[in-house]
């Protein structure tokens, strides 16, 4: 995954932040455990997929609490 510009703060009570990342260079697999769709699937979908052919885009959001605070939490 590459990260796709900035890193942006939502909020800060709580902490929220998000960015996006893409990755065009995954190899993806054929389909396992689907029965016999699986076939369809792997049709419709090109599976399986050489590196390099495939392309995704995520935008990632996290949150966290400092380590002070989970002691407080848990008190």
């Amino acid at each position: 995954m590459i990260q796709d510009g900035d890193t942006e703060w939502l909020s800060t009570d709580p902490p929220l932040i998000a960015f996006t990342v893409h990755d065009r260079a995954f190899a993806a697999p054929r389909s396992y455990g689907c029965g016999p769709l699986g076939r369809l699937a792997d049709r419709r979908f090109g599976l399986p997929s050489a590196a390099g052919e495939n392309e995704i885009s995520l935008v990632a959001r996290y949150t966290f609490k400092f380590y002070d605070e989970l002691q407080a939490a848990t008190r």
